[in-house]
This record gives C-alpha cells, structure tokens and sequence, in this order.
C-alpha cells in the first residue's frame, strides 16, 4: 500500500511467473504419472487374479495322480518255502498308498514286499495295508500261500495310489498245483503203452 492507502500490486518477474509455472506444471504431471501407475497396477492385479483362477483347475490337475493302481496276476510260484500266488501292484506317479485283500477260499498266509512301512488292520476275512510313511512304495510284491495245493486259490484285490484314487476290485483264482504223484502216474502210464505197443510191432 501507499501513503494513501491505496494498494499497490506486487508485480512479479516474468522469469520468476514462469518458474512457478513449471514447477506446478511438474507437480501436475508426478500426480497424473502416480494416477495412471496405480491404475496400471490394479489392472494388473485383476488380471492376474483372473488367470491365477482360471488356470487353478489344470495345476491342480496335472499335479495330482488320478490313475489307479495297476494290478498284475503273476500266477504261481514257489517261495517263501510254499507254493504261492503271486500279484504285482504298480504305480510309477504317486506309488501304492494302501492295498486291500480279502481272502476268498484257500488263501492262507500273506507276504508282502516291501516288508517294513506298514500299517495292518484285519476285519475277518479282510486284510487292509496301509503304508505310514511319506513316500510310498511304487511296486508292491505280494505272495499268498494255498492252505491245499491241491485246491485252486480265490482271492480278491484292489489297491489305492497315494493320491486316495482306487482301482476296481480284481479277483483273481488260480488252479490247483499238481502234486507229483498225480503227474507221474499218467505219464508213466503214456510211456507204458507207448513199450506195448513198439513190442507188438516187431
């Protein structure tokens, strides 16, 4: 103000006007340069959380083994000092988790390969292995004795991988093991008249 009273405008340097200019024209452009960052971030955000869910379902998948067991008659053999029936359980993903036998008619002891790592619960005829470790075994060996080599063997299996997946229930028989005896006689019975008769030709 003068000595009047009057008010005097304050009359800046152009370079000082210009200079606030920038710099508030700077401000803007940081602020506007931080919006634009955040929204870019929060797109990126939704996306990724949109193709995190839709791809969910296929890691989950190729991830867990969803194929059972497989099971393999291997028939019969002496072993253990006894005639057995053999059976191979084979899973090469996730390995054999628990394996069900239920014994059906002259099925008698049960060996099983490997033999430490189990869990065994009986239920009368039912015999239910459970391994207890992490990793689980991927081929299980298992022998049953016959009671009667004479009589054929009946039993019924069914094993689940380490991923809870079950196969279906195989029964498995095999025949009656042929003692000596029942063997010789016929054949020497063959070999027999096979003599008689060579004699009556000459």
């Amino acid at each position: 103000m003068d000595e009047m009273g009057n008010y005097e405008p304050h009359w800046m340097p152009l370079q000082e006007v210009t200079w606030e200019m920038e710099v508030k024209k700077l401000g803007g452009d940081r602020k506007l340069k931080n919006e634009k960052s955040k929204r870019a971030e929060k797109i990126m955000l939704v996306l990724s959380t949109i193709l995190l869910f839709a791809f969910i379902p296929q890691i989950a998948s190729a991830a867990v083994d969803n194929t059972p067991p497989d099971i393999t008659d291997k028939g019969s053999r002496e072993a253990h000092g006894e005639y057995c029936k053999t059976i191979e359980i084979f899973d090469n993903e996730s390995g054999v988790k628990k394996v069900e036998i239920i014994k059906v008619d002259n099925a008698g002891r049960t060996y099983i390969e490997p033999k430490k790592g189990w869990d065994v619960k009986l239920n009368g005829s039912k015999k239910i292995y459970k391994w207890r470790r992490r990793d689980c075994p991927k081929n299980v060996t298992i022998d049953i004795v016959y009671k009667k080599k004479t009589k054929p063997i009946t039993i019924k299996v069914k094993a689940m991988n380490g991923d809870g997946y079950w196969s279906k229930q195989k029964t498995i028989t095999n025949p009656a093991i042929p003692e000596f005896t029942t063997i010789a006689i016929p054949v020497a019975a063959i070999l027999g008249l096979v003599f008689l008769f060579s004699r009556r030709k000459r």
